[in-house]
């Protein structure tokens, strides 16, 4: 900490800093508040074991930065988006004398949005919502030539040479050799044992490349953890869905037969572009006088280059938990709404707004963003669904993979990239009767290990709490007795005879696993 310390002072031309402050730590990181001597301000930020390649992760934050943030501080930046300014970093742990990664910042301006969007007026959230759209317009329509992420060329193994980096925002073409596209820091390369295995991270020239290479990631790491992770959100316990990896890579393969076929024939959504996919209401720092003005964007740590198609997404701060509006009608209350109880219209008027702005926030892409609107469509269709599904097979879901593909068999000259063609190619997938009744009671078995977890989720009483391990503080000890209550009836429950219950606790959700 000290030589941090030393290293953030001098980056900003101070003597010493006299007071530290650790931040609200994140899954991936630990942030430092430190004030120097001459009252300035800075935030460092290490990033912990967990948060991706050595080297690589750093070092691609830091040159994305320096490609997108406001150019008040710096003339050489590229997208003049709000973020905050480096000031100093080394992504090399052990050649500099803080023995750890870590990058000095400036301290994000204004405050978080979430101080201030539950007092914001209907006008004003819509016009914040209006600032989101053109940030992510200017995302959207900046082009690279390559999928992966983005590095100082110094610090990525593919040199950018004398080839166009991107084609900005007026459609030139650009040349900039202080940038280039690497490996990959997407944070599905990492997870879940990924990390220490080695596969193909790209870059890649094609979005066809891309969604190939998702198949290979999990293929190649299936054969190489030493144990399968628990699979998401089901219980597999006796008679119920049992994964293996022969399962697992019987679907892979089938998946890599059509994966460039599940692609939208739409070239435009399939153009490589950074995406801040994490705009939860903590990473947006707005004006605390004037809070429709957006002053820094923050955590942009494996923010990557991918096809938009597979980035694009609604804003995290305008999720809620709720029915998601569908169809181009505008949501409404329910017909019962004057039959219900006072309490009972609040939440249906509470539920109304969240849809409304969930709703606008497409109608202002379709408006002012369409390649962002289209890609949002096409994410709801069979092939992107394919994709998105295979590219966690590690983890969960071959029965649904596969009765996707078996869809994808069925309705395979109504794909968009198969109709495309100027010769439509046969199908490579061939599932038989047998096949298909095999995996309706695979799919029949998931379905009720997913039931089985809803209801384990429903008696420890908070889906988030259950689902993701994380509680507060002061409520760690008491919900760690929950769980233990939870888990003896969940045994009694499901044990038919003494014999059970091993199998049942060793089905238990939520024990400690070790994967990789």
């Amino acid at each position: 900490m000290n030589a941090l310390v030393r290293i953030a002072a001098s980056s900003i031309a101070s003597r010493s800093c006299v007071a530290v402050r650790k931040l609200s730590e994140g899954q991936y990181n630990k942030a430092f508040l430190l004030t120097t001597d001459d009252g300035k301000r800075v935030v460092a930020k290490v990033p912990n074991p967990n948060a991706g390649r050595a080297h690589y992760t750093t070092a691609s934050e830091v040159a994305t930065l320096d490609f997108v943030t406001n150019p008040v501080f710096k003339v050489r930046t590229v997208l003049q988006l709000p973020a905050p300014e480096v000031y100093a970093w080394n992504s090399r742990a052990v050649e500099n004398p803080v023995g750890a990664e870590f990058i000095i910042m400036e301290e994000a301006r204004g405050v978080p949005l979430s101080q201030k969007w539950p007092t914001l007026c209907g006008e004003d959230k819509l016009s914040l919502i209006e600032k989101i759209v053109e940030i992510e317009k200017t995302l959207a329509s900046t082009l690279f030539k390559e999928f992966g992420s983005l590095y100082y060329t110094k610090d990525s193994k593919h040199p950018a040479g004398n080839d166009v980096l991107y084609t900005d925002t007026t459609g030139r073409p650009i040349m900039n050799a202080r940038f280039s596209i690497g490996p990959t820091t997407d944070r599905k390369s990492f997870d879940n044992g990924r990390a220490s295995i080695d596969f193909d991270r790209g870059p890649w020239a094609t979005a066809e490349d891309y969604v190939t290479a998702i198949g290979g990631r999990e293929v190649q790491c299936i054969h190489e953890v030493k144990h399968l992770p628990r699979p998401l959100g089901i219980v597999n316990g006796p008679g119920l869905y049992q994964t293996s990896r022969d399962s697992k890579l019987s679907v892979l393969n089938d998946y890599l037969k059509v994966a460039s076929y599940l692609l939208p024939a739409d070239r435009s959504i399939l153009s490589a572009c950074l995406w801040h996919s994490d705009l939860h209401s903590d990473n947006i720092f707005v004006d605390p006088e004037k809070p429709t003005e957006i002053t820094s964007l923050i955590d942009w740590q494996s923010v990557h280059v991918a096809p938009l198609v597979m980035q694009a997404g609604h804003p995290s701060f305008l999720d809620f938990g709720g029915p998601k509006p569908e169809g181009p009608g505008a949501p409404c209350l329910p017909a019962d709404f004057d039959d219900m109880t006072e309490v009972q219209q609040k939440r249906a008027e509470s539920l109304l707004s969240q849809q409304s702005l969930f709703k606008a926030y497409e109608i202002l892409s379709l408006q002012r963003n369409k390649k962002v609107y289209h890609a949002l469509r096409h994410q709801k269709g069979l092939g992107c669904q394919t994709i998105a599904l295979a590219g966690n097979l590690l983890l969960d879901g071959e029965p649904l993979v596969k009765g996707q593909l078996m869809q994808v068999q069925r309705e395979w000259y109504k794909l968009p990239a198969v109709r495309a063609r100027a010769s439509c190619p046969s199908c490579p997938l061939h599932f038989t009767p047998q096949d298909i009744l095999a995996q309706d009671t695979d799919e029949a078995k998931w379905m009720e290990g997913l039931k089985l977890m809803s209801q384990v989720l429903k008696s420890l009483g908070t889906v988030d709490s259950g689902w993701h391990g994380w509680v507060k503080t002061e409520d760690y000890a008491l919900f760690k007795r929950k769980l233990d209550d939870v888990r003896d009836v969940f045994v009694e429950d499901l044990s038919e005879t003494e014999e059970d219950q091993p199998k049942w606790l060793s089905a238990w959700p939520f024990m400690d696993r070790i994967c990789g």
